[in-house]
């Protein structure tokens, strides 16, 4: 999913949601936080923010990678509030 700025058209944000069948049980791999990092290839905003959201939890390895990267990592403990990380990463980026 794709979400721009309100005044930037430019910037923005690239979201990757990995649901799992098995809920907050269910993992995400390295492998696939990796997946998101090629997302920034395929959408013409400039320096946008990378989110993964998951309905499980991401191994460790994952966690790393996404700090290396700075992709904002939304897990089940936090689910219900992807859309206040979201906006916030927004207006954060618009004033950066």
């Amino acid at each position: 999913m794709i979400v721009h700025s309100p005044t930037q058209r430019d910037r923005g944000a690239i979201v990757q949601v990995k649901h799992r069948s098995s809920g907050k049980l269910g993992r995400v791999s390295e492998r696939e936080v990796i997946d998101v990092l090629r997302a920034r290839e395929r959408y013409p905003i400039k320096n946008p923010f990378m989110v993964l959201v998951t309905t499980g939890s991401v191994e460790p390895s994952g966690h790393a990678i996404a700090r290396v990267h700075e992709i904002t990592v939304v897990d089940y403990s936090t689910l219900g509030r992807v859309g206040d990380v979201i906006r916030s990463e927004l207006y954060e980026g618009m004033n950066a």
